[in-house]
């Protein structure tokens, strides 16, 4: 269970994210998860968190492992693609249906 100290902290938290991004015109995204598992976040106005994280990793050089995972389906995902047509082409050479791109010692072992 919180503490009312930990949520009066957290208020003063976003209220001066509010502050920085009105006054100062700053660009802030502040996301804060609490103990009981809550979800609190405050984004500047004209913006969207994402914009900020994107901005963040393009200035920080930062990816985030959720990317990673993606470009890494994507590669074996084409990688496995690109075997499936090797296998479907071998196959269609093996039953006859196209001789076209038989090798020379393909077609002397048929």
């Amino acid at each position: 269970m919180e503490s009312g100290s930990a949520t009066k902290r957290r208020g003063w938290l976003l209220k001066k994210a509010r502050e920085l991004a009105l006054r100062h015109d700053d660009q802030v995204g502040l996301i804060i998860f609490s103990s009981s598992r809550q979800m609190f976040k405050y984004c500047s106005p004209n913006s969207s968190m994402l914009q900020i994280i994107d901005r963040f990793k393009k200035a920080s050089g930062t990816q985030i492992q959720e990317e990673d995972d993606k470009q890494q389906i994507y590669r074996e995902m084409t990688k496995m693609k690109n075997e499936n047509n090797k296998l479907r082409a071998t196959m269609r050479q093996l039953t006859g249906e196209d001789l076209t791109t038989l090798t020379k010692n393909r077609s002397e072992f048929l």
